[in-house]
């Protein structure tokens, strides 16, 4: 996943000249409840279906929606 993380990272660098990190989602977590402007700042994540930390992406996702943060899942699981 990471190949897929970093390459997001440049591309946002490079079209909206905007800071990004590329990050599983284990860190997501110890970094981002520091976060002050939420509203401003978007989480992105790609989620296998397959993956083995499917249920802490899951995790991730809610708590990034109770903090009304800005998030796009891209996946290929339907749910």
């Amino acid at each position: 996943h990471y190949p897929n993380a970093w390459f997001g990272y440049a591309k946002a660098l490079e079209t909206a000249g905007k800071p990004v990190s590329a990050i599983h989602s284990e860190d997501w977590f110890h970094m981002n409840y520091f976060v002050r402007d939420v509203h401003k700042t978007a989480t992105i994540v790609f989620a296998n279906k397959d993956s083995e930390d499917k249920s802490r992406i899951k995790e991730l996702l809610l708590i990034a929606k109770e903090m009304e943060r800005p998030v796009l899942c891209i996946s290929d699981d339907e749910t």
